[in-house]
């Protein structure tokens, strides 16, 4: 098959023989269903609420990546970028900018756009200082990497290869839920706090937390349903709030005892006493 040739206009002609296949026609795109358009502007309402997040600014030069402000507000940008990290002080900013780029290197430079998608989740997780930061931009290099490793993880062919990234991938997780976990009680001062709704005490000083009915007739068998008239119950005891105190064993019916002075000996039991049965 001979090339197209170019004419005196520098036009490109067809040489003889040589037939031209036409693009086939993509069929044009429908238009979005009623229900579509509901869910785009409810999209769209809630996507202009949204704060818009932090970004480095950086470009790659010869010389090494450089941050600059990318609007005209300098002073406004720098102020962003350390409130991004709980932070007042320029250094501990730098110092943080400059282990992101060290984790993400590429063939040109910083990569920059995972610069400022880790800029963005500090800029989200709104930490209050500087250990709070610290925690949180340990979170987002751990989901990058354990996305790294499940990536590596489905590209391997061999076992020994799955084996390692899976390995891998499941440490990466499950630091990533301890870390979380930790920034939870970090923000919460160490302490748990346990909410206790209702207390309903029934005979045989069971106590039972939550909406709990008792089944009549049902041999004392407790179910937690969730009904609302669980209150309801005469047997139901209503505590108030407070101290709980202890109260006396309620009374019961004495045991009859005899008048005599002492209790009589038992007669020795006699060798090769037999049971007779029963007469009929």
């Amino acid at each position: 098959m001979k090339a197209a040739a170019r004419g005196p206009s520098g036009s490109a002609r067809l040489a003889k023989g040589v037939v031209k296949a036409e693009a086939p026609a993509t069929p044009p795109l429908p238009d979005p269903s009623e229900p579509e358009r509901r869910a785009i502007a409810l999209a769209k309402g809630k996507h202009e609420g949204r704060t818009v997040r932090v970004r480095s600014g950086m470009v790659n030069e010869d010389s090494g990546p450089l941050m600059t402000n990318p609007h005209t507000d300098g002073n406004g940008w720098q102020i962003r970028l350390r409130n991004a990290l709980g932070t007042r002080s320029k250094e501990f900013l730098d110092w943080c900018i400059n282990q992101i780029i060290n984790v993400f290197p590429t063939k040109d430079g910083a990569s920059v756009e995972d610069l400022d998608a880790v800029l963005a989740v500090l800029d989200g997780a709104e930490p209050k200082n500087e250990i709070e930061a610290m925690l949180v931009l340990q979170m987002a290099i751990t989901h990058a990497l354990a996305m790294r490793s499940a990536r590596l993880m489905v590209g391997s062919k061999e076992i020994p290869q799955q084996d390692s990234n899976g390995l891998a991938l499941h440490r990466l997780t499950r630091t990533f839920t301890t870390q979380i976990d930790a920034l939870a009680k970090l923000r919460r001062g160490g302490e748990q706090k346990v909410t206790v709704e209702h207390v309903h005490v029934y005979p045989g000083g069971q106590a039972i937390v939550g909406n709990v009915t008792h089944t009549p007739g049902g041999g004392g068998i407790l179910e937690n349903s969730g009904q609302p008239h669980a209150a309801k119950d005469p047997r139901t005891l209503a505590l108030a709030a407070g101290p709980t105190v202890l109260c006396q064993d309620p009374p019961r019916q004495a045991v009859p005892v005899t008048n005599r002075p002492r209790q009589e000996a038992l007669p020795d039991a006699r060798r090769g006493a037999r049971i007779r049965g029963t007469e009929g």
